[in-house]
């Protein structure tokens, strides 16, 4: 509001601007706040137990994904491999490949488009060779 205060000489549409305000003050609001609430306590078991899955399709899962992982290119398995297993982040990354942190991102967004294309078309291949054997 005292923004308002002092530009409402300037202000031709005031609807719109409070609208923008509004908006503006909720963005803002979300951006401070959207992760800032710890998971409840336990919470990492349960997402990680592995009873909650079939031991088949655990096994066919991690399959498949060996096998897209070793059709991906090599700096594709590598940048997939620093950013998921050793954990780095994308600047990190960046640093490591002698790129910006945006290629760097592209570059981890571009592999897991790749190996989330190969896990859907195997298993959609799966799927085909599951019902001709029925």
């Amino acid at each position: 509001m005292i923004s308002l205060l002092t530009t409402r000489d300037v202000i031709v549409d005031v609807r719109a601007w409070l609208v923008a305000a509004v908006c503006n003050g909720s963005r803002h609001y979300w951006r401070r706040h959207h992760n800032t609430q710890p998971l409840p306590p336990g919470i990492e078991n349960i997402l990680c137990a592995r009873e909650l899955v079939p031991e088949r399709e655990r096994l066919d899962r991690e399959l498949i994904v060996r096998q897209a992982l070793a059709r991906l290119r090599p700096q594709e398995r590598r940048i997939l491999y620093l950013r998921y297993f050793d954990r780095l982040t994308v600047p990190e990354l960046a640093r490591l490949f002698g790129t910006t942190p945006g290629y760097a991102a592209k570059l981890v967004w571009k592999a897991l488009r790749r190996i989330r294309q190969m896990f859907l078309l195997t298993r959609e291949v799966n799927r085909q060779e599951w019902k001709r054997s029925k």
